[in-house]
């Protein structure tokens, strides 16, 4: 099965990118762990912006789902099928060249 290009001209944003790495590297994440590994701050205005419009868009891509919380720096994201599918295709976690940790 192909990937799907809307998938890879998402993933090709290195934001995203980076996000959605941080998701698959143990199936799910809180929202707050994900600044760290972008050198962003939950501080920042700005930062919570570019992280809550990466979250978004990998949502609407249904590479994640998220589950709430009262306070939303604990929000946590999670891997979907779809998700795991565009990793395995893509390679994310080990390709050096994607940048892989």
């Amino acid at each position: 099965m192909a990937i799907d290009p809307v998938t890879l001209v998402l993933l090709s944003d290195k934001v995203v990118q980076t996000v959605f790495k941080e998701i698959l590297k143990n199936r799910s994440a809180i929202f707050k762990e994900l600044f760290p590994s972008l050198g962003k701050s939950t501080e920042d205005p700005d930062d919570r912006k570019e992280v809550e419009s990466a979250v978004s868009r990998l949502k609407k891509a249904d590479l994640i789902k998220e589950r709430t919380a009262e306070i939303e720096d604990f929000n946590s994201y999670y891997v979907t099928s779809d998700g795991l599918s565009a990793e395995r295709q893509l390679h994310l976690i080990d390709d050096p060249k994607l940048g892989a940790s």
